[in-house]
């Protein structure tokens, strides 16, 4: 754990700050829980609901954790990936077992699509915090 601690403390304070693509994550994740607010909002069903709180409440306490520079912060960024990442696949799921005449064909096509772009969020912040270098700087090690 003290190699850890040198290391950390060896690095210049400029670059122990947030910058780039971390700041553009955070700010994703704030577009995302607006954004999915707003969907559940004109599509309620409880499991919308349900969902949408869980996902909301992740994206805030890593909002918070990656903010502060925290050590587990990698760790909740893999939660939250991993739950979106199985939120995605559920919606994509359910837009194709979704009876038609029991829904809208459109919402269906957009729960499928949501679905969709959830799995392309999840592969390419999960290998942007595998690979970065500047998240293994301000963090110890990568995801």
């Amino acid at each position: 754990m003290s190699d850890f601690t040198s290391q950390i403390e060896s690095v210049d304070p400029p670059k122990r700050r947030l910058s780039g693509w971390l700041w553009f994550f955070i700010v994703t994740c704030i577009l995302g829980c607006i954004a999915d607010l707003v969907a559940t909002i004109l599509v309620p069903s409880p499991l919308n609901i349900l969902l949408t709180c869980i996902i909301a409440a992740l994206r805030v306490i890593v909002i918070i954790s990656v903010c502060r520079l925290s050590a587990s912060a990698l760790g909740k960024v893999k939660i939250l990936l991993i739950v979106f990442f199985m939120v995605s696949v559920l919606n994509i799921f359910r837009s194709y077992t979704l009876s038609p005449t029991e829904f809208d064909p459109k919402s269906l096509e957009n729960l499928g699509f949501s679905g969709a772009r959830g799995l392309v969020y999840t592969v390419i912040w999960a290998s942007y915090f595998q690979r970065s270098r500047k998240v293994k700087i301000l963090f110890g090690r990568n995801l």
